[in-house]
């Protein structure tokens, strides 16, 4: 109102509120400012906590009084049955913000990270609004502050498996720490580093992961920590899960492991885990220098040995693999569980041992967290082995519950990707393309950082979700490094069967080719990835080869062979196809009583498939067009 009484009409919707909010006590306006602050819905109780401190130092009382004006005003309103409020309309929470200088936000910020500080004890759906205000306060809120509480941020995160997400809160620290000359990085440098860069390698980020797991490999270096510069080594080769792996990334891994086996061992777990992890990723590109180093490691550390035989059990092929476990079951200080699992599952590769001949007890022995991640593992994989779909589906979404304690992101997405595994071979068991589909698409090969398998079984997920095109372009390249002999653990079965699958079902004459001459020294073993999939014995697969090439002689003698090894260990899965695809090579092979006993094999083959829940197996078309079916 003007002196001589006359009304003034603001002329904008601004105009209107900044009215409306100066009509109130300069106290409410700044109880107000804070309000918009917390956001459209807030909490009173973080309110009043947050005005009450300096230098706003507002009573809870005026606070109450506060609110009560503000909604007899027309600006706020009370939530029912709760302890919130909200702004009638998001522009008047804009316009109180817009309002405030930046050095007021700032500090108001301040004011309600404190506040949630204590609330976030008692509710963890706090965290995120913690978070967002800190930040949002620096730098009236520390440096300390923020980095501690980003990095908290990308640990919950990462339980999650929000990656993405990890990654931009870890990151997001590290600029933190350029932007504050004065805050010594020494505490905090290194240990963001490696978390951003194993956040951003799971979420694909891979050149943010590679400009981090270098920069501490390079600080590890310049500091004289070799433990440091091998954390930074091990995280670069791990960005290049999916693609050609760059030798002068191993190279430095290798240089580095070296490095610090030339020093004194600490015998701390965090060297010896370190040390382990880095001797199985350099086993999977250059094994023979593997093994060499890993003999040094166990003479520079001996109470190592056991766990560093345990952990790379898996890298070995299937006559040393039993070696191994032989040697680890015998250990005083082996984890037990993990050395029953080991040794019961070399067996099975090796075809002296069965998915249900369960050792007495094995269940109930003592074991780590990873080794009670195997163990759920390995359960679901027997059922599955043993035809029993629903079980193993069942036992696998059980599983889920260990994913989120495996302590970094690496590990969390492995498990992640484990997982995804055994539901993809259960849907391709059971020939449920719609799933496979579903499944494949949702697939993140990079989460397979610490074993990197997907090198070899991307071309058969392009197949599920079908663009052949694509799977064709996988196989050219992946037969290219056979050849080269470059494609990572090649002497693993389980890095040849992904490929040699697609090849099939291409019809990829020279992957086949490849596939054949790969697998053919291991017959008689069966194809074992790591506790998490069982694809098969060896000769089943070196029969299919044989009837692509139509050489129904071997078919049939692989396809014999394989059906024995298949009863021994107890897998009517791979049974029942072996059944169908000796049936089919019998039927054409026609000589003799042939197709008398393919009729035998192939009603075999449909007693089990309908028993196990396989309809397209049990109803396929008979007798075959062909003695070669892809799947």
């Amino acid at each position: 109102m003007r002196p001589d009484g006359s009304v003034v009409v603001p002329d904008t919707l601004d105009a209107v509120l900044d009215a409306r909010v100066r009509s109130l006590p300069e106290r409410t306006q700044r109880v107000l400012e804070v309000a918009a602050v917390i956001g459209h819905r807030f909490d009173g109780r973080v309110l009043t906590g947050a005005v009450a401190q300096a230098p706003l130092e507002i009573d809870p009382h005026d606070v109450a009084e506060a609110l009560k004006e503000a909604h007899v005003s027309g600006l706020v309103s009370m939530v029912a049955d709760s302890r919130d409020f909200t702004f009638v309309h998001a522009l008047v929470r804009d316009r109180l913000q817009q309002r405030m200088r930046s050095r007021d936000r700032t500090h108001a910020h301040a004011l309600v990270a404190r506040a949630l500080s204590r609330f976030s004890i008692a509710d963890p759906r706090h965290e995120d609004l913690l978070t967002h205000h800190i930040v949002a306060g620096w730098p009236v809120c520390t440096t300390g502050e923020v980095v501690e509480r980003l990095y908290a941020a990308g640990a919950a995160a990462t339980r999650q498996s929000a990656f993405a997400e990890a990654a931009q809160h870890l990151l997001r620290a590290l600029d933190f720490l350029v932007m504050d000359p004065e805050f010594p990085p020494d505490v905090w440098l290194g240990r963001l580093l490696a978390a951003a860069g194993q956040a951003a390698t799971a979420a694909e980020d891979l050149d943010a992961a590679r400009r981090c797991m270098s920069a501490l490999h390079q600080r590890g270096k310049e500091q004289d920590d070799p433990l440091t510069a091998l954390r930074g080594a091990l995280g670069v080769v791990r960005t290049y899960a999916t693609e050609r792996v760059d030798e002068p990334a191993v190279d430095r891994l290798a240089e580095a492991l070296d490095v610090l086996l030339k020093g004194p061992a600490a015998g701390t777990a965090e060297e010896r885990d370190l040390i382990a992890e880095s001797l199985r990723a350099l086993h999977i590109y250059r094994a023979a220098q593997a093994r060499t180093l890993r003999t040094q490691v166990v003479e520079r550390d001996p109470d190592a040995r056991t766990a560093v035989l345990t952990l790379l059990w898996e890298q070995e092929n299937v006559p040393n693999r039993l070696e191994l476990a032989a040697e680890v079951a015998k250990a005083p200080d082996a984890d037990p569980l993990a050395a029953a699992l080991r040794l019961w599952a070399s067996r099975v590769a090796a075809g002296t041992g069965s998915f249900a001949e369960e050792p007495p007890g094995i269940w109930e022995l003592p074991g780590t967290a990873a080794s009670r991640w195997e163990a759920s593992l390995w359960r679901a994989t027997c059922a599955m082995a043993s035809g029993q779909f629903d079980r193993s589906l069942r036992l696998t979404d059980a599983a889920e519950q260990h994913v989120s304690h495996s302590g970094s992101a690496i590990e969390t997405a492995g498990r992640t990707a484990q997982l995804l595994g055994q539901r993809l071979i259960i849907a391709l068991q059971r020939l449920d393309w719609e799933e496979m589909g579903r499944l494949a698409s949702a697939n993140r090969p990079v989460y397979t950082a610490r074993r990197p398998i997907m090198r070899t079984v991307n071309a058969l997920m392009q197949i599920m979700i079908g663009d052949r095109a694509e799977a064709t372009r996988h196989c050219d390249l992946l037969g290219d490094e056979f050849e080269e002999g470059i494609v990572p653990s090649r002497d693993l079965h389980s890095s040849v069967i992904g490929f040699a699958n697609a090849c099939l079902w291409l019809g990829h004459a020279k992957g086949i080719q490849i596939a054949r001459r790969e697998l053919t020294p291991w017959a008689g073993e069966h194809v074992l990835f790591y506790v998490a999939q069982y694809w098969g014995s060896v000769n089943f697969h070196l029969g299919r080869f044989a009837a692509f090439d139509g050489d129904l002689d071997e078919a049939i003698r692989y396809y014999r062979l394989g059906l024995d090894e298949h009863r021994a260990v107890g897998s009517t899965t791979f049974e029942a196809r072996n059944h169908w695809y000796l049936a089919a090579c019998l039927w054409h092979r026609d000589r003799g009583r042939d197709r008398a006993h393919a009729v035998e094999h192939h009603t075999v083959a449909a007693t089990m498939a309908a028993e196990q829940g396989v309809p397209d197996l049990a109803n396929r078309t008979w007798p075959p067009e062909s003695p070669f079916h892809p799947g």
